[in-house]
Protein backbone atom coordinates (compact mmCIF):
# COMPACT_ATOMS: atom_id res chain seq x y z
CA UNK A 1 0.00 0.00 0.00
CA UNK A 2 1.54 3.70 -0.80
CA UNK A 3 1.82 5.91 1.57
CA UNK A 4 -0.52 8.29 1.71
CA UNK A 5 0.77 12.31 0.83
CA UNK A 6 -1.77 15.41 1.36
CA UNK A 7 -3.49 14.52 4.62
CA UNK A 8 -4.71 16.44 7.28
CA UNK A 9 -5.09 15.87 10.82
CA UNK A 10 -8.36 17.55 11.86
CA UNK A 11 -7.95 17.30 15.30
CA UNK A 12 -4.61 17.18 17.26
CA UNK A 13 -3.19 18.12 20.35
CA UNK A 14 0.23 18.96 19.80
CA UNK A 15 0.11 22.78 20.61
CA UNK A 16 0.24 21.11 24.77
CA UNK A 17 3.55 21.57 26.17
CA UNK A 18 2.56 19.38 29.23
CA UNK A 19 2.81 16.28 26.59
CA UNK A 20 5.43 17.96 23.63
CA UNK A 21 8.36 19.17 24.91
CA UNK A 22 9.25 20.65 21.53
CA UNK A 23 5.84 20.96 19.52
CA UNK A 24 7.36 22.83 16.54
CA UNK A 25 9.79 20.04 16.07
CA UNK A 26 6.61 17.59 16.04
CA UNK A 27 4.67 20.17 13.76
CA UNK A 28 8.18 19.93 11.70
CA UNK A 29 8.27 16.24 11.62
CA UNK A 30 4.68 16.14 10.62
CA UNK A 31 5.09 18.30 7.39
CA UNK A 32 8.41 16.36 6.33
CA UNK A 33 6.23 12.85 6.78
CA UNK A 34 3.61 14.06 4.12
CA UNK A 35 1.35 15.86 6.32
CA UNK A 36 -0.36 18.77 4.57
CA UNK A 37 -1.52 20.11 7.89
CA UNK A 38 -3.29 20.12 11.39
CA UNK A 39 -5.39 21.45 13.47
CA UNK A 40 -4.70 22.56 16.85
CA UNK A 41 -8.10 21.67 19.03
CA UNK A 42 -8.76 23.63 22.36
CA UNK A 43 -9.91 22.27 25.36
CA UNK A 44 -10.18 25.42 27.72
CA UNK A 45 -9.58 28.74 27.80
CA UNK A 46 -5.69 28.45 29.03
CA UNK A 47 -5.30 25.39 25.49
CA UNK A 48 -7.26 27.36 23.37
CA UNK A 49 -5.20 30.27 23.85
CA UNK A 50 -1.99 28.30 23.45
CA UNK A 51 -3.76 26.39 19.98
CA UNK A 52 -4.44 30.09 18.93
CA UNK A 53 -0.73 31.16 19.14
CA UNK A 54 0.64 27.97 17.52
CA UNK A 55 -1.45 28.60 14.28
CA UNK A 56 -1.07 31.66 14.08
CA UNK A 57 2.35 31.88 13.26
CA UNK A 58 2.69 28.36 11.36
CA UNK A 59 1.37 27.90 7.52
CA UNK A 60 -0.04 24.48 7.77
CA UNK A 61 -1.60 24.96 11.19
CA UNK A 62 -5.02 26.17 12.41
CA UNK A 63 -6.70 25.75 15.57
CA UNK A 64 -10.13 25.57 17.40
CA UNK A 65 -11.13 27.09 20.69
CA UNK A 66 -13.65 26.11 23.23
CA UNK A 67 -14.72 24.54 26.42
CA UNK A 68 -14.44 20.85 26.94
CA UNK A 69 -17.06 18.74 28.39
CA UNK A 70 -14.73 18.03 31.54
CA UNK A 71 -14.29 21.58 32.15
CA UNK A 72 -17.71 22.74 31.91
CA UNK A 73 -18.33 23.25 35.60
CA UNK A 74 -15.47 26.50 35.00
CA UNK A 75 -18.26 27.37 32.02
CA UNK A 76 -18.69 31.22 34.01
CA UNK A 77 -15.13 31.90 34.13
CA UNK A 78 -13.87 30.06 30.98
CA UNK A 79 -16.00 31.42 28.20
CA UNK A 80 -15.95 34.84 28.26
CA UNK A 81 -12.38 34.24 27.42
CA UNK A 82 -12.87 31.64 24.76
CA UNK A 83 -15.37 34.41 23.35
CA UNK A 84 -12.56 36.71 22.75
CA UNK A 85 -10.84 34.08 20.93
CA UNK A 86 -13.15 32.89 18.29
CA UNK A 87 -12.80 35.71 16.09
CA UNK A 88 -8.30 35.50 16.03
CA UNK A 89 -6.61 34.44 13.54
CA UNK A 90 -6.32 30.80 12.22
CA UNK A 91 -9.76 30.11 14.53
CA UNK A 92 -11.20 27.67 12.14
CA UNK A 93 -13.99 26.07 14.78
CA UNK A 94 -15.50 26.17 18.06
CA UNK A 95 -14.50 22.94 19.75
CA UNK A 96 -13.81 20.78 21.64
CA UNK A 97 -17.47 21.14 23.09
CA UNK A 98 -20.14 18.28 23.75
CA UNK A 99 -20.99 15.74 26.17
CA UNK A 100 -19.23 13.38 28.46
CA UNK A 101 -21.36 11.21 30.58
CA UNK A 102 -18.80 8.55 30.68
CA UNK A 103 -16.77 10.37 33.31
CA UNK A 104 -19.12 13.33 34.95
CA UNK A 105 -15.93 15.71 35.52
CA UNK A 106 -18.52 18.24 35.04
CA UNK A 107 -22.50 17.58 36.02
CA UNK A 108 -24.48 17.04 33.29
CA UNK A 109 -26.50 20.36 34.03
CA UNK A 110 -22.85 22.54 33.81
CA UNK A 111 -22.06 20.74 30.40
CA UNK A 112 -25.95 21.16 28.98
CA UNK A 113 -25.49 24.97 29.46
CA UNK A 114 -21.80 25.19 27.98
CA UNK A 115 -22.77 23.18 25.17
CA UNK A 116 -25.86 25.49 24.77
CA UNK A 117 -23.69 28.71 24.67
CA UNK A 118 -20.52 27.64 22.25
CA UNK A 119 -23.41 26.14 19.96
CA UNK A 120 -25.17 29.53 20.09
CA UNK A 121 -21.22 31.25 19.62
CA UNK A 122 -20.10 28.89 16.47
CA UNK A 123 -23.44 29.75 14.66
CA UNK A 124 -23.11 33.48 15.57
CA UNK A 125 -19.46 33.60 13.94
CA UNK A 126 -20.80 30.67 11.73
CA UNK A 127 -17.88 28.08 11.86
CA UNK A 128 -17.91 24.74 12.63
CA UNK A 129 -17.93 22.78 15.60
CA UNK A 130 -15.74 19.73 16.74
CA UNK A 131 -17.66 17.77 18.98
CA UNK A 132 -16.85 15.17 21.60
CA UNK A 133 -20.07 12.79 22.65
CA UNK A 134 -19.52 9.71 24.81
CA UNK A 135 -22.72 8.56 26.74
CA UNK A 136 -22.63 6.90 30.23
CA UNK A 137 -21.49 3.40 31.00
CA UNK A 138 -25.10 2.30 31.40
CA UNK A 139 -26.17 3.73 28.12
CA UNK A 140 -24.51 3.85 24.56
CA UNK A 141 -26.64 6.63 23.55
CA UNK A 142 -27.45 8.92 26.36
CA UNK A 143 -25.12 11.29 25.70
CA UNK A 144 -25.73 11.43 21.87
CA UNK A 145 -29.83 11.84 22.32
CA UNK A 146 -29.35 14.92 24.83
CA UNK A 147 -26.69 16.41 22.35
CA UNK A 148 -29.14 15.75 18.84
CA UNK A 149 -31.50 17.80 21.01
CA UNK A 150 -29.48 20.74 21.46
CA UNK A 151 -28.07 20.42 18.25
CA UNK A 152 -31.34 20.30 16.92
CA UNK A 153 -32.61 23.73 18.26
CA UNK A 154 -30.00 25.77 16.54
CA UNK A 155 -30.28 25.86 12.84
CA UNK A 156 -27.38 25.51 10.55
CA UNK A 157 -25.31 23.91 12.51
CA UNK A 158 -22.19 21.95 11.28
CA UNK A 159 -19.21 20.23 12.08
CA UNK A 160 -17.77 16.55 13.01
CA UNK A 161 -17.95 14.53 15.46
CA UNK A 162 -14.62 13.45 16.65
CA UNK A 163 -13.33 10.39 17.89
CA UNK A 164 -16.55 8.59 16.81
CA UNK A 165 -16.55 4.77 17.18
CA UNK A 166 -20.42 4.09 17.94
CA UNK A 167 -22.63 1.67 15.65
CA UNK A 168 -24.14 2.64 11.76
CA UNK A 169 -27.34 3.88 13.33
CA UNK A 170 -25.84 6.55 15.31
CA UNK A 171 -23.23 7.46 12.21
CA UNK A 172 -26.35 7.75 10.16
CA UNK A 173 -28.34 9.91 13.18
CA UNK A 174 -24.55 12.10 12.70
CA UNK A 175 -24.85 12.40 9.22
CA UNK A 176 -28.56 12.91 8.73
CA UNK A 177 -27.90 16.50 10.44
CA UNK A 178 -25.21 17.29 7.55
CA UNK A 179 -22.25 16.71 10.48
CA UNK A 180 -18.83 14.68 9.37
CA UNK A 181 -17.31 11.73 11.18
CA UNK A 182 -14.37 11.91 12.92
CA UNK A 183 -12.22 8.33 12.72
CA UNK A 184 -9.03 7.69 14.45
CA UNK A 185 -6.55 5.42 15.59
CA UNK A 186 -9.09 3.63 17.97
CA UNK A 187 -10.26 2.08 14.96
CA UNK A 188 -7.32 0.03 14.52
CA UNK A 189 -7.25 -1.80 17.87
CA UNK A 190 -10.77 -1.83 18.80
CA UNK A 191 -11.23 -5.09 17.90
CA UNK A 192 -15.48 -4.20 17.15
CA UNK A 193 -17.35 -5.57 14.29
CA UNK A 194 -20.23 -2.62 14.84
CA UNK A 195 -17.04 -0.35 14.97
CA UNK A 196 -15.97 -1.62 11.26
CA UNK A 197 -19.52 -1.90 9.50
CA UNK A 198 -19.85 2.32 10.81
CA UNK A 199 -16.46 2.95 9.18
CA UNK A 200 -17.37 0.80 6.11
CA UNK A 201 -20.64 2.48 5.13
CA UNK A 202 -20.03 6.29 6.40
CA UNK A 203 -20.61 8.40 3.23
CA UNK A 204 -17.27 9.56 1.66
CA UNK A 205 -18.27 13.00 1.65
CA UNK A 206 -18.66 13.35 5.39
CA UNK A 207 -15.79 11.20 6.59
CA UNK A 208 -12.80 13.21 8.19
CA UNK A 209 -9.68 11.13 9.72
CA UNK A 210 -7.41 12.62 12.72
CA UNK A 211 -5.22 11.72 15.15
CA UNK A 212 -6.41 13.17 18.31
CA UNK A 213 -2.24 13.36 19.48
CA UNK A 214 -0.66 12.77 21.49
CA UNK A 215 -3.63 10.26 22.68
CA UNK A 216 -4.88 7.04 20.81
CA UNK A 217 -2.14 6.04 19.34
CA UNK A 218 -2.93 3.58 16.71
CA UNK A 219 -1.79 0.26 15.86
CA UNK A 220 1.47 -0.75 15.54
CA UNK A 221 2.71 1.79 17.71
CA UNK A 222 0.23 1.72 20.66
CA UNK A 223 1.98 2.63 23.92
CA UNK A 224 3.98 5.35 22.31
CA UNK A 225 2.44 9.53 22.27
CA UNK A 226 0.89 9.53 18.88
CA UNK A 227 1.75 12.61 16.09
CA UNK A 228 -0.25 13.76 13.65
CA UNK A 229 1.73 11.82 10.91
CA UNK A 230 0.42 8.70 12.37
CA UNK A 231 -2.76 9.73 10.35
CA UNK A 232 -1.58 7.82 7.32
CA UNK A 233 -2.29 4.79 9.31
CA UNK A 234 -5.70 5.72 10.09
CA UNK A 235 -6.23 6.38 6.67
CA UNK A 236 -4.65 2.97 5.52
CA UNK A 237 -6.98 1.17 8.11
CA UNK A 238 -10.16 2.84 7.13
CA UNK A 239 -8.84 1.72 3.66
CA UNK A 240 -9.17 -1.16 4.20
CA UNK A 241 -12.34 -1.91 6.19
CA UNK A 242 -13.88 -0.30 3.57
CA UNK A 243 -13.43 -3.25 1.03
CA UNK A 244 -9.51 -2.41 0.14
CA UNK A 245 -10.15 1.03 -1.12
CA UNK A 246 -8.11 2.58 -3.37
CA UNK A 247 -5.95 4.93 -0.64
CA UNK A 248 -6.13 7.31 -2.58
CA UNK A 249 -9.51 8.06 -2.58
CA UNK A 250 -10.00 8.09 1.37
CA UNK A 251 -7.11 10.68 1.29
CA UNK A 252 -8.91 12.66 -0.95
CA UNK A 253 -12.43 12.76 0.89
CA UNK A 254 -10.88 13.54 4.18
CA UNK A 255 -8.93 16.08 2.85
CA UNK A 256 -11.27 17.77 0.59
CA UNK A 257 -13.69 17.17 3.30
CA UNK A 258 -11.66 19.09 5.80
CA UNK A 259 -11.09 21.73 3.48
CA UNK A 260 -14.57 22.76 2.92
CA UNK A 261 -15.72 22.10 6.59
CA UNK A 262 -13.04 24.61 8.24
CA UNK A 263 -12.43 26.76 4.93
CA UNK A 264 -8.66 26.26 4.85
Amino acid sequence: MTRPIGLIDTHCHIHDIGFFDNPNQVYEQSLNNGILGMICVGTDAKSSAESQKFAAVREHAWCSVGLHPHEAKNWQVELPVIESLVNLDRVVAVGEIGLDYYYLNSSRQAQLKAFKVQLRLACANNLPVILHIRSSKTSPTDAFEDAFKLIDEFAGVRGVVHSFSGGVQLMRDIVGRGLAVGINGIVTFCRDDLVYEMVANIPLDRLLLETDAPYLTPEPFRGTINMPEHVRLVAEYVAKLRREAPIAEIVHASTNNAKQLFGI
